[in-house]
């Protein structure tokens, strides 16, 4: 049995998981659940495409588990299998993977949260060659934690109230929270106290924050980022106006780099823009316009639009359609980059 810490995973993948069947992940934040197997896979050797199963079809194909799980390569690779969806109605299906002693390809079974008496927490945590890891998203408590570790490491603290204010306006994506208490005590310096107002003049509404960075992820060929902003953002119900915006975004990109092409420099071509970028989005703006040239930006644009087209035309599957497209432009991005580089 080995019931990991989030923090344990990237030791694990490197030392110890050749000595084990697989790992449960479960818990309510997604978004890191979704980060962890993006890391598991990147963390297997090269070789197979992992299998990814879903559950519920395991009901009518109560097999495919247990095969992909023993039908190990002739030239000693262990396959990646990883099933999404999986919950207490569902131990039958992974019981003989969770039984097993013998090593076999490695499993990676997504769960949502589960109670201290489940019984799939309890047959994983039995198996000495299973692990597992819980998940759960911080509360405002342990973010303000956070915060005022940051804080205190330029000498500063809040003052009464503004740490309550800083959750309300930034929210609970980690990742928006601890970029935005950099920001704060940057414009704070040199300060000893942060107030309310300090607070407030700094740090907008969490939405805005949320699609800066998702647009960033995407320009920046960041899948992770991109995957963990989308749904923090479809949790909040924030996503809708998604596609809009980077639309918007990678059209006045666009024009960037039109200017650009004639001679323009990037700083002048973005003051002449309407509104021009600001801040962290004129510096992902400038990372993006690194490897992206205008006919990309265009085929970009037009992935958007039928992006947008489809998810009115379905509106039921408006989210899945909205981070399919998102996904797919930063996969593009990332290759741009990886050429460039």
């Amino acid at each position: 049995m080995a019931v990991l810490r989030e923090s344990d995973l990237a030791d694990f993948l490197k030392r110890k998981h050749a000595q084990f069947n697989g790992l449960l992940l479960f818990g309510n934040d997604e978004s890191s659940i979704s980060a962890a197997v993006r890391q598991i896979v990147a963390a297997m050797p090269e070789g197979e495409e992992p299998l990814r199963l879903d559950a519920a079809a395991l009901k009518s194909d109560p097999a495919a588990l247990d095969d992909g799980f023993r039908s190990m390569s002739l030239l000693g690779d262990r396959r990646l299998i990883i099933v999404a969806g999986v919950d207490e109605n569902h131990l039958s299906h992974v019981q003989s993977v969770l039984d097993a002693r013998a090593l076999g390809n490695f499993v990676v079974l997504v769960a949502d949260a589960l109670k201290k008496g489940s019984r799939l927490r309890a047959a994983a945590e039995g198996n000495p060659l299973f692990g597992t890891i819980g998940f759960y998203a911080e509360t405002g408590g342990a973010l303000v934690l956070r915060v005022q570790m940051v804080l205190r490491a330029h000498g500063m603290s809040f003052a009464e109230g503004a740490a309550e204010r800083f959750v309300d306006l930034c929210g609970s994506d980690r990742s928006v929270v601890l970029g935005e208490a950099e920001k704060l005590a940057l414009y704070c310096h040199p300060a000893k106290t942060v107030s309310v107002g300090d607070v407030e003049a700094t740090c907008g509404d969490q939405a805005e924050f949320e699609a800066d960075a998702l647009i960033a992820g995407v320009l920046d060929g960041d899948l992770e980022k991109t995957d963990r902003m989308f749904a923090s953002m479809v949790l909040s119900a924030d996503a809708k106006s998604v596609l809009i915006m980077l639309q918007m975004y990678l059209a006045r990109l666009e024009n960037i780099s039109a200017a650009m092409h004639r001679g323009v420099d990037m700083q002048s071509a973005n003051r002449s823009g309407k509104p021009p970028f600001f801040g962290a989005q004129f510096d992902a703006a400038t990372r993006a316009l690194q490897v992206l040239s205008g006919d990309d930006l265009g085929r970009m644009q037009i992935a958007v639009q039928q992006a947008i087209l489809q998810s009115r035309q379905v509106s039921d599957l408006g989210d899945a359609i909205t981070g399919r497209c998102l996904l797919s432009l930063a996969r593009m991005v990332r290759q741009l980059r990886v050429r460039v580089a």
